[in-house]
């Protein structure tokens, strides 16, 4: 229950942290531009999809090799 809140807590100041330095930082500011639109381009390039998809996320080089 106390790990849940303190994730929470990080995601919100990890959050609120890239908002005050994205006027300072040309990469926090376009990290935070992408998150505003990913999702609505993720819809519009699917959309006309009509075959599965296999969505892999990977954060190295050796979890893409494992994918």
């Amino acid at each position: 229950m106390i790990s849940q809140f303190l994730y929470n807590l990080s995601l919100t100041a990890y959050q609120l942290a890239l908002k005050l330095a994205a006027p300072f930082h040309t990469k926090a500011a376009l990290m935070q531009e992408g998150r505003k639109t990913s999702w609505q381009q993720l819809q519009t390039d699917f959309e006309q999809n009509t075959q599965p998809v296999a969505w892999f996320h990977c954060a190295s080089l050796g979890e893409f090799e494992q994918a």
